[in-house]
């Protein structure tokens, strides 16, 4: 029933996520449940459709009509994740990926999985002014890819925070439910705000905000460079000799005492980027409390730091384009400089 040609998949819109592909797709049909989606979809009504790297693509586009403007490699890097992780994970991050949707057994299809697991946002974020400007521009509204990735809390376009929906992404980052922006109904009243004009911006002279900011225009630069990527040995060197030449790291390979304020004065205390930072060591959730505070701007920053500086490939993409920023420079700037000193 489910294996013929799948006729009306939609097409994407720019800086569309797979997931909401698939859940306009479903919106289309109507009348099928869930499961019969991913059933139709993916070979199977179990399918969990992970939100930054989905699986069993490859099954998808063989059901495709041959004029469709979808195909592996076009979805993966135009419609996931998986370019933002490869700039800092690595080409063989892409590469393991790459293997595990080609030969999409079970046996691969685990594995991907267990591919540098890095943290997702609590549930599907959107920008309710991107909503807007979609439904006035396309029809209808979508989720972002922008939106999606740990610790971005501003969109880049519209300098306004994102908003949280209730389309909840479970541990193993399938999200509850297959919705599109509009069916979860939690934005309702967000939409409504926004119609009348309700959706301030924050304050744009916050130190916070402003880095917030240019981490998320960074996140969304790095995110359409589709086939950059860096050596950890050229990261770490590099790294280091920004944090010598700002006298961060003293000639016996100390720390100077002034780091650990510097930083945290930029991001103000925000309890997302803390998350984000320490997430390797002490989970997503249950780092920071008002009593931590001595322990995070101490003892975890300097144990993150040790690793980041030894094992950069091993941090999320964002902690990068924190240290980056903290260091002053911008994605394109610092890649430029990688490029002149590798």
């Amino acid at each position: 029933m489910f294996s013929s040609m799948i006729g009306c998949f939609p097409d994407p819109y720019p800086d569309e996520i797979f997931y909401s592909i698939c859940a306009r797709y479903k919106e289309r049909l109507m009348y099928l449940s869930e499961a019969d989606i991913c059933r139709m979809l993916f070979g199977s009504r179990y399918s969990v459709l992970y939100l930054d790297r989905p699986l069993r693509i490859k099954y998808l586009v063989s059901l495709l009509p041959p004029n469709s403007c979808y195909s592996i490699e076009r979805i993966i890097k135009q419609n996931t994740l998986v370019p933002f992780y490869q700039t800092f994970f690595g080409k063989s991050y892409l590469e393991d990926y790459q293997i595990v949707i080609e030969r999409d057994s079970p046996k691969f299809r685990n594995k991907a999985r267990y591919i540098k697991n890095t943290p997702l946002p609590i549930s599907l974020q959107f920008c309710p002014l991107c909503l807007k400007q979609d439904k006035e521009q396309f029809g209808e509204a979508y989720w972002h890819r922008i939106h999606q990735i740990a610790g971005i809390a501003l969109c880049s376009i519209h300098h306004v925070f994102l908003q949280q929906s209730n389309v909840y992404i479970q541990s193993d980052y399938g999200a509850q439910g297959l919705k599109t922006v509009i069916e979860a109904t939690h934005t309702k009243a967000i939409i409504k705000a926004v119609e009348n004009g309700f959706i301030c911006p924050p304050d744009p002279l916050s130190s916070a905000y402003e880095a917030l900011l240019k981490v998320a225009k960074c996140a969304n630069w790095l995110l359409n460079k589709e086939d950059l990527s860096t050596e950890p040995m050229h990261l770490q060197n590099c790294y280091r000799s920004l944090f010598q030449d700002k006298g961060y790291i003293n000639d016996n390979e100390t720390y100077n005492e002034s780091l650990s304020k510097d930083f945290f004065e930029i991001f103000s205390g925000s309890k997302s980027i803390y998350q984000l930072l320490f997430y390797k060591y002490y989970g997503y959730k249950s780092i920071y409390s008002e009593k931590d505070e001595e322990m995070i701007k101490g003892k975890y920053f300097y144990e993150f730091l040790n690793d980041f500086l030894s094992n950069p490939n091993e941090h999320h993409p964002l902690c990068h384009l924190l240290i980056i920023h903290f260091l002053g420079y911008t994605a394109n700037s610092f890649f430029q400089l990688l490029q002149r000193i590798s």
